[in-house]
């Protein structure tokens, strides 16, 4: 097994649509197009998961052709400290994922 970690600049989620560009090339170069050799990895907080609009953005290229893959697994911690502002004065929806349920998206919550 290989582990990369990409440098993540201290703008929250920018990070975000370059590891599924990376895991596009890589999958493209060194796995003949064959995207069940790599799974990319996305951590957020439950705050810039809901807030955060690059984090739709990603989330909506995952439906094109050219960016689809395999999927791409996103862990969300919960940790309810990312805005001065309470999660209910921060989003409309229940849970942070929900943002992911306009592409049927599967969401785990422990």
């Amino acid at each position: 097994m290989h582990l990369s970690l990409t440098p993540n600049p201290s703008h929250l989620e920018a990070v975000n649509p370059v590891v599924e560009g990376i895991s596009r090339a890589k999958i493209d170069q060194y796995h003949e197009g064959n995207a069940k050799k790599l799974v990319p990895i996305l951590i957020h907080g439950d705050h810039s998961m809901a807030g955060q609009g690059i984090v739709y953005e990603v989330l909506q290229m995952s439906k094109l052709p050219g960016y689809g893959k395999w999927g791409t697994v996103h862990l969300v911690i919960n940790n309810q400290v990312g805005f001065s502002a309470d999660f209910i004065e921060g989003r409309s929806s229940t849970y942070c994922t929900d943002v992911g349920k306009n592409n049927s998206l599967t969401s785990f919550s422990c």
